[in-house]
């Protein structure tokens, strides 16, 4: 099937960016008029009132011609994909029916043509594409609602105090309004900041959190999800026209569980007794999620590879997947990521057993080039162990554990004087940018690795006594550092520092260190209390 951004593209592009370019203009607009409160530095309180209230009657009239062109856009572009959906299925069927004799599922050519196509695709079922077009109207009207919504409260908070262009500006520089420490008052300056930013949009998401997004991004994201969801609708119509009784999930692989879904084969009536139903899977099938890149396509068994039927059966972990994300998305995604990451140890281990195993144990009497030699072959690229054995020991016995995790391998590793100032007390550090990973040879810790862990973690200090922790802890820091999660050493909260501080002191510093900690115990063989765990996953996202 041809790919669903390529299509969407070229639905009506001229259209969809005038509306789009509305949305954004309009959140410029809003903005300027409650950032810019025009009068606020007059002595005449009335006069201010006045302003405010012409103010509040211009947001509305430009929230009602956001609202009127939503509705008008959406009653032309949901039919239009439906309708480009079903000339896709259409044209699928049209090639299938080249490969084999039989049409389709064994029916026999039908009346007009061996593959009984119509060739009219006006026929709409149009109560289906009713509710589309509704739903993309919806979400767009809300989107202009809300920042109007935003906009008149900034502007009446702001009449309220008496704030004058340049006091708002001074808060959204992060100063201080004659010293209000107030909640209303830090609401106000997050409202105000938001609307400098460009976020007036928002939306309570399906967990009953609230996310703000820019008006352009949020507008487009409905429009190109609700499309999506016109297409598969047009897919489905003409599939059921022309017999299909199965499709198979297609589309991009993401970071997304529904990613475990492509490949699989579901029934569109539900009544295989081979594959289960189309709308076991969230939301009934494609689009998953906002911005989802999955759709359908025809399946036919007899023109499936081996490999293709083998995979076509949904698995009991997708099945997990499907009902966890309808109560609970973040169970999903968890599942979904213990599953990518099983997949990886799996594939890892292929890759690395030439530097695992019995026969590659070391010990600190190895020449440093074998060592040198192991750590290239798991993956690490640059290798430098200033000719200490005892460095390199421990940074094999440390990589052939994170590598059989399933942990990134770090870009270098590097012993060198040159980037602790002379400080024994600093045993490594990992460099974001670069994800290299730096070794003192001057630490007293190399002498006695195991020493040295065993009083660090009875005192507390770390979380496990394993000779390896200090690699695992820069491992955990490389992980997170390959996936772009940066916490920016952020101070933990007084709840999260209560939770942390369990785990040991290091992990109690900030954010980044906590994750870190947490990580490398595990590694270590470590287990934690479900609060530790809970904390864990929303600060790592594993």
């Amino acid at each position: 099937m041809p790919d669903l951004a390529a299509i969407f593209a070229r639905l009506q592009p001229a259209e969809r960016q005038k509306l789009l370019a509305l949305y954004q203009r309009a959140q410029k607009e809003l903005a300027q008029m409650a950032l810019h409160p025009t009068g606020a530095t007059t002595a005449s309180a009335q006069w201010r009132a006045n302003a405010a209230r012409q103010k509040l009657q211009q947001i509305d009239r430009i929230v009602q011609v956001l609202q009127g062109r939503a509705a008008a856009y959406a009653a032309r572009a949901i039919p239009a994909a439906a309708g480009a959906g079903r000339a896709m299925a259409a044209d699928q069927i049209r090639r299938l029916n080249r490969h084999t004799t039989l049409v389709l599922h064994g029916r026999g050519p039908a009346p007009g043509g061996p593959a009984g196509l119509d060739a009219n695709f006006n026929v709409i079922n149009h109560d289906a594409i009713r509710v589309v077009a509704q739903k993309m109207a919806g979400d767009l009207h809300q989107a202009a609602a809300s920042m109007g919504e935003s906009a008149r409260r900034i502007l009446r908070a702001t009449s309220q105090a008496n704030l004058s262009e340049a006091d708002i500006d001074q808060v959204i520089a992060g100063r201080l309004i004659s010293g209000d420490r107030t909640l209303a008052g830090r609401q106000l300056r997050d409202q105000l900041v938001r609307a400098h930013n460009g976020r007036l949009v928002q939306v309570v998401d399906r967990n009953g959190d609230t996310r703000h997004y820019d008006a352009r991004v949020y507008a487009e994201m409905v429009v190109r999800t609700q499309t999506a969801q016109a297409i598969t609708n047009g897919n489905l119509l003409q599939y059921q026209r022309e017999g299909v009784e199965l499709v198979v999930i297609d589309g991009r692989q993401s970071n997304n569980p529904c990613s475990e879904f492509l490949g699989k084969v579901y029934s569109i009536k539900g009544d295989s007794k081979d594959y289960p139903p189309l709308d076991s899977l969230p939301g009934g099938g494609p689009p998953f999620h906002p911005n989802c890149s999955k759709g359908i396509a025809a399946y036919v068994p007899n023109l499936a590879t081996p490999a293709q039927r083998q995979a076509a059966r949904p698995e009991p972990e997708t099945a997990k997947i499907a009902q966890q994300w309808k109560k609970q998305p973040s169970d999903a995604v968890r599942t979904f990521n213990d599953l990518q990451r099983k997949a990886a140890v799996k594939q890892r281990m292929k890759e690395i057993n030439k530097g695992t195993g019995p026969k590659h144990q070391v010990s600190d009497s190895d020449d440093p080039a074998y060592h040198t030699h192991l750590l290239k072959e798991m993956g690490v690229k640059h290798v430098n162990l200033g000719d200490r054995s005892d460095i390199g020991a421990n940074a094999v016995r440390s990589i052939q554990q994170t590598a059989s995790a399933g942990l990134p391998m770090p870009e270098s590793i590097d012993a060198t004087l040159d980037r602790f100032n002379g400080d024994p007390d600093r045993i490594a550090t990992t460099n974001y940018a670069s994800r290299a990973i730096y070794l003192n040879p001057a630490a007293p810790f190399w002498k006695d690795p195991a020493g040295f862990m065993k009083r660090e973690h009875q005192a507390g200090y770390l979380s496990s006594a394993d000779p390896r922790h200090v690699m695992f802890h820069e491992q955990a820091h490389n992980n997170f550092a390959t996936r772009k999660l940066d916490h920016q050493n952020r101070r933990l909260t007084t709840t999260e520092f209560a939770v942390a501080s369990r785990v040991s002191f290091r992990a109690a510093e900030n954010a980044d260190e906590f994750i870190a900690e947490v990580l490398a115990g595990r590694l270590a063989g470590k287990r934690y209390d479900s609060q530790v765990m809970d904390l864990y996953r929303r600060l790592s996202g594993q």
